[in-house]
């Protein structure tokens, strides 16, 4: 027990649920009277932290497709570069994952590596990974370029590029990940 005049203090670990970020969350707690206790209406405590709860920090993965170089031509080979930029608050951490399909007319190899991402092709869709084993931090990018031939027959066509970063995990905004580019 405790002296009289006496006192302890303990801390107890609260961690914040996701969807309460700008709240201010009143806390209180009750400690069980001693046996021969008269006086217990302050047994009870209420605390209420100075500021609201703060954002979780977060993961935001945004895909930006370039202009081919060379320009598109029947039958040359053309590099499209993709660039993932890291624009949140926390690292992307796992694996990277990249998808497009490609317009008809338009090939890739069925496999290839560029800027430490391997990729392959199944018919117009491809996807390329990077083990990211260091993690994206904010404010970094990640770059690679899709080798593409348009077909015999192609010209004058302006096909659309458009392509998908898998969300980091805890990554809530998404809409970003998408990047599109009409040559």
């Amino acid at each position: 027990g405790l002296n009289p005049a006496a006192n302890t203090t303990f801390s107890i670990p609260v961690t914040p649920v996701v969807g309460t970020a700008g709240t201010i969350p009143t806390i209180s707690g009750t400690s069980i009277p001693v046996p021969t206790e008269t006086t217990t209406p302050n047994n009870t405590g209420t605390m209420t932290p100075t500021a609201p709860i703060a954002l979780m920090l977060r993961p935001d993965l945004t895909t930006t497709i370039g202009q081919p170089s060379p320009v598109l031509q029947e039958g040359v080979t053309s590099l499209i570069p993709v660039t993932i930029t890291s624009v949140g608050t926390a690292p992307a951490t796992g694996p990277l994952t990249f998808t497009t399909t490609l317009a008809n007319g338009l090939t890739a190899p069925a496999s290839f590596s560029n800027g430490g991402w391997n990729c392959s092709t199944s018919g117009q869709t491809v996807s390329c990974s990077t083990p990211n084993a260091a993690g994206l931090a904010p404010t970094q990018i990640t770059t690679f370029a899709i080798p593409v031939t348009p077909q015999v027959g192609t010209a004058g066509t302006t096909p659309t590029i458009a392509g998908t970063i898998t969300p980091a995990p805890n990554e809530t905004t998404t809409p970003n990940n998408t990047g599109a580019m009409t040559p």
